[in-house]
């Protein structure tokens, strides 16, 4: 995964929520959020995307 943006201050050790993991926006921001140093907890009704986002995330050496 390449990484998408810079945030203007430190979030690095924070915790952040998303919900609607399995595709679209809620990917996206999790994708930003690990890059930012944030651990990331995810939530989706689609069990099986969800998993799919969680081993994707997990590849790059993130924590979720």
């Amino acid at each position: 995964m390449t990484q998408l943006t810079k945030f203007s201050r430190s979030v690095t050790g924070n915790v952040a929520l998303v919900t609607g993991i399995a595709s679209g926006i809620g990917r996206a921001f999790a994708r930003v959020f690990v890059d930012e140093g944030l651990r990331v907890a995810m939530a989706d009704v689609n069990a099986e995307h969800l998993t799919r986002a969680v081993d994707e995330i997990k590849e790059t050496g993130h924590e979720v």
